[in-house]
């Protein structure tokens, strides 16, 4: 609870990523009276669940973290590993998220990799981001506008808002230049994802009154859009909600493209800096396993993780600043 606080009141936003299995309302609602902004639980086939074969059974278990989380001001995200057994099962778990999108604000979908550990190696030929997104987009009903946010290197992930009305989902953007100008002229700007869409919607239109360029703009982008969707709009009632979708490529370990890694937007911090989520991979042990020291009344003591050694007492040890 104490990291969760002490991170917003950095400033940042806090993410607590989770299998679930330890997790319950309480210690929601504890975290995010903290400040918790995030809540991603992994849930898929590569887990071995007992009493659990197929992605269809496992939505028992998303259905009751949905529930968990239901109603409190949290980004709730589901992780999914995509491997060979669960691969054409990707449409129906789109849908599924799709349909409780009034709590699921975000849906990414991990391709396999081969990072030196875990029981996956070298993935399948079928498995690319592009038949990902395909299969996305199969769930998804209709074609989504994979290119209109671009982040990172584009052999590295994907990412597409959308809006999810009736069962189906709508791109919200896919125009990279409306894209790229809204950023730039509103980078000044920022929102708490804890916020309703409605909420975060007022407040960014409450800035464009100030640019109304923005606002015609907005009209002449957004106007036949939605009316490309109305019937969509009159059978679900009106209601609509946010959704994202992100496919993430990572790199076989032994496969490291320097050129992805220099251009890596999903980073771990560790002892030397950030660095890229796939280099991390690669070399993990490297890191966690470091010997850490640790100030203690009786001087300084080498603390060794995931190993059953107790500290060592250290004659002279510099402390880094």
């Amino acid at each position: 609870m104490q990291i969760v606080r002490y991170a917003r009141e950095l400033g940042l936003h806090p993410a607590l990523f989770t299998n679930g299995i330890l997790c319950d309302r309480q210690m929601l609602e504890e975290l995010v009276a903290n400040g918790l902004s995030d809540v991603a639980f992994h849930v898929d086939l590569t887990q071995g669940r007992k009493g659990f074969s197929t992605e269809k059974e496992l939505n028992k278990i998303r259905s009751q973290y949905i529930e968990m989380a239901r109603g409190l001001p949290l980004m709730v995200i589901f992780n999914t590993t995509v491997h060979e057994k669960n691969f054409l099962e990707i449409p129906r778990l789109v849908r599924f998220f799709i349909e409780n999108a009034d709590v699921v604000g975000f849906a990414s979908f991990q391709l396999q990799a081969d990072t030196g550990r875990g029981v996956l190696g070298k993935r399948e030929a079928l498995i690319s981001l592009e038949t990902v997104k395909r299969m996305i987009n199969e769930g998804a009903g209709n074609p989504l506008g994979w290119d209109g946010i671009r982040v990172g290197h584009p052999k590295c992930h994907s990412y597409v808002p959308t809006l999810a009305v009736n069962g189906k989902a709508y791109s919200l953007i896919d125009d990279p230049d409306l894209a790229g100008d809204f950023l730039n002229d509103f980078q000044h700007m920022t929102h708490d994802r804890r916020q309703s869409l409605i909420a975060i919607a007022f407040l960014y239109i409450a800035e464009a009154i100030k640019q109304p360029s923005w606002l015609v703009r907005g009209l002449k982008y957004y106007l036949p859009r939605l009316w490309e969707i109305r019937r969509e709009i009159i059978a679900g009632r009106g209601r609509a909600h946010k959704i994202s979708f992100f496919v993430q490529n990572f790199m076989d370990a032994e496969h490291l493209d320097p050129e992805r890694i220099e251009a890596c937007s999903f980073m771990v911090m560790t002892p030397d800096g950030p660095l890229s989520m796939c280099a991390h991979n690669a070399k993990r042990d490297d890191y966690i396993l470091r010997p850490i020291p640790v100030v203690e009344e009786t001087g300084t003591v080498m603390f060794y993780p995931l190993k059953n050694k107790k500290p060592t007492l250290v004659e002279s040890y510099e402390v880094p600043a």
